[in-house]
């Protein structure tokens, strides 16, 4: 939960912020949902259109470091654990 939340950033770049959760869908609703990410966006990983970020990688063994590092919230892309 979020006590606090500046959005001005987001709204100066005109960005949206979007939400949704699936707990309450049935579970064909998701396989389609599934499926269609399957088919509509991974191909664009493999081709280069789209690319994972990833921001730092951490050693399990540095798995404290990676969650105060987590906390900061200050990464532009994912914190990969190995």
């Amino acid at each position: 939960m979020v006590k606090d939340c500046n959005i001005m950033k987001l709204m100066r770049k005109r960005a949206s912020l979007l939400s949704s959760t699936l707990r309450s869908r049935p579970n064909d609703y998701k396989a389609q949902l599934v499926k269609a990410i399957a088919d509509n966006v991974v191909p664009h990983f493999a081709d280069g259109k789209l690319e994972l970020v990833i921001d730092k990688v951490f050693n399990l063994s540095d798995v404290a470091t990676a969650f105060a590092e987590m906390s900061k919230n200050a990464n532009t892309g994912k914190l990969v654990l190995k």
